[in-house]
């Protein structure tokens, strides 16, 4: 399964593209920056458990399964066909992306648009907040770090294992030819790997009926 770049242990060695910049102190006062930064167009449904996250320091399962229901049926209401999402093992859901057939545009640039509204009224914050809880619980700004992070708490890795060997390893996989194996450290089948990836700036492409 290809992947491609989108976009709480203590380090065991040192590593010189670290930095250790943090997006706040907490998810706490993340999820305050993130709800202040959102304005008008998250929902109220998606506030108040956004306010939960404040309030406690956690997204609650219940909540970020309510946000993707929410949001199923905010796309389906405007009379779309209904998401499909791709669950990595640590629980984050993942929409699979669509294929344009480039023949009615006007057709999807609507869906485009349904898509930013729902996502901003549903799923915009507590799905970035959820990703950094079970993926980034360190907070780290850059999404490579996080990854790194997440990988050698989950034991996939070894632990001098560096940000520069992950970079390298992401970019073999994402060039390698269609049935090849790439030659790297990860295991780019491992839904482990494929967990700390995708709830750090990744997204994985291919069929739904392959993945």
């Amino acid at each position: 399964m290809p992947l491609l770049l989108g976009g709480c242990g203590t380090r065991q060695t040192a590593d010189p593209d670290a930095t250790g910049e943090r997006l706040a102190s907490s998810l706490s006062e993340y999820a305050q920056q993130l709800l202040d930064e959102g304005g008008d167009d998250i929902g109220e449904t998606q506030r108040a458990a956004i306010q939960r996250v404040i309030d406690t320091g956690e997204v609650s399962r219940s909540d970020y399964e309510a946000a993707y229901d929410g949001y199923t049926t905010c796309m389906t209401d405007r009379g779309h066909s209904k998401p499909e999402f791709y669950t990595t093992s640590n629980g984050v859901k993942q929409p699979y992306a669509r294929v344009s057939d480039g023949e009615d545009t006007s057709t999807e640039e609507g869906i485009h648009n349904d898509e930013i509204a729902c996502t901003a009224m549903h799923i915009s914050v507590i799905s970035v907040l959820y990703q950094a809880q079970v993926g980034n619980p360190n907070l780290y700004s850059d999404h490579d770090e996080g990854a790194v992070d997440c990988l050698k708490r989950a034991g996939l890795v070894p632990k001098d294992y560096t940000i520069a060997q992950y970079r390298d390893d992401v970019n073999t996989m994402n060039h390698v030819d269609p049935g090849e194996t790439p030659d790297t450290t990860l295991d780019r089948d491992d839904p482990g790997v494929q967990s700390c990836m995708v709830t750090n700036g990744h997204i994985l492409i291919g069929d739904p009926a392959d993945l």
